[in-house]
């Protein structure tokens, strides 16, 4: 907070969160209603005698105040939420002010660099003849041309990028905007060691097709990049759809949480195993009521399901009819 009376500039919390009631009349009354970053149905409240604002769950405890709503509804810093309110920059704030929230950071402008020439190479190498290992298996997985393009895959015999070793397998880069956050390198069959590996300096605790759902009034998200994938290349005119890459992520509101903003219904896929209860655990916790869990069509993911022969657009219009409503 930064200790000053921003109604004095005409800046009201009410006025920036439509629809709250009066829940209180004392010392100036309270309001209370959902919260715009995380859901709920009254777990958001705002003091108007004091212009702060308080979420029970994910409020970090503390009061806050209109700068700190813009910031965190925006994605922006703390000066450019004073443009947005038409404070003057010449008002001198308390030191607190002036630190941004802290938001989780993508990796640095030196790893951006040698992940795109990762990207890059091995894209490069997919539909040639030393990409085929990788091409054969993305088609075995069901996984259409279009949607290796669209998803930037690739493929890497065993390179190096600089003094990065990039392992053989299939290359999956997490992009949002042109920001890149992690590279997962998907062994193939038969290889030794684990199935998945990241490139150093990866954050993997990030949505896969971000991008795909901001904005969007319904989004579907999945375990894994493979299901996200595949649900967008099926169904992905019906929906958009994310994957939290792994099911035990628990993102971080002040990142991530503009992209979940626009949402009437969040449908979450997750394995039936203890992460898939944590996962739909934390994103209910994330967005209350709007996160709804589905199950799956069979006794493995949604890729098995499509590898198997499964039809996804006749799964989800059965789905779909539960919502009692169409599209916007």
């Amino acid at each position: 907070m930064t200790g000053i009376d921003l109604t004095r500039y005409g800046v009201k919390i009410l006025d920036l969160v439509p629809g709250m009631r009066r829940v209180a009349s004392t010392n100036g009354g309270e309001y209370a209603g959902p919260c715009p970053f995380c859901g709920g149905k009254d777990r958001f409240r705002v003091q108007p005698i004091s212009n702060r604002w308080f979420c029970r769950q994910c409020g970090d405890g503390k009061w806050h105040d209109a700068i700190d709503f813009i910031m965190r509804r925006d994605g922006c810093t703390f000066s450019e939420a004073t443009k947005k309110l038409n404070i003057p920059m010449q008002v001198k704030f308390v030191a607190e002010a002036k630190k941004a929230v802290q938001r989780q950071k993508p990796p640095d402008q030196d790893w951006q660099a040698m992940a795109r020439e990762v990207t890059e190479r091995c894209r490069s190498l997919l539909f040639t003849k030393a990409g085929e290992p990788g091409l054969d298996y993305l088609l075995s997985r069901g996984i259409s041309s279009p949607t290796m393009e669209r998803y930037h895959l690739g493929y890497s015999p065993c390179i190096w990028v600089g003094k990065v070793k990039i392992p053989q397998g299939i290359i999956i880069p997490a992009i949002v905007g042109e920001t890149y956050w992690y590279i997962k390198i998907r062994s193939l069959p038969n290889s030794e060691g684990p199935r998945y590996l990241c490139v150093p300096g990866s954050k993997t605790n990030a949505v896969f097709g971000a991008d795909e759902i901001n904005g969007k009034p319904y989004a579907m998200i999945s375990e894994g990049e493979f299901n996200a994938m595949t649900l967008h290349q099926e169904i992905g005119h019906l929906i958009s759809t994310c994957s939290l890459g792994s099911a035990v992520n628990k993102l971080d509101m002040l990142t991530w949480g503009r992209f979940f903003l626009s949402q009437k219904v969040v449908m979450c896929l997750f394995d039936n195993d203890p992460a898939g209860e944590k996962g739909f655990e934390n994103m209910n916790e994330m967005l209350g009521d709007r996160a709804r869990r589905l199950s799956l069509p069979g006794n493995g993911d949604m890729n098995d399901f499509h590898v198997a022969g499964g039809d996804i657009e006749t799964w989800f219009n059965a789905i779909w009819k539960e919502f009692n409503g169409s599209k916007e």
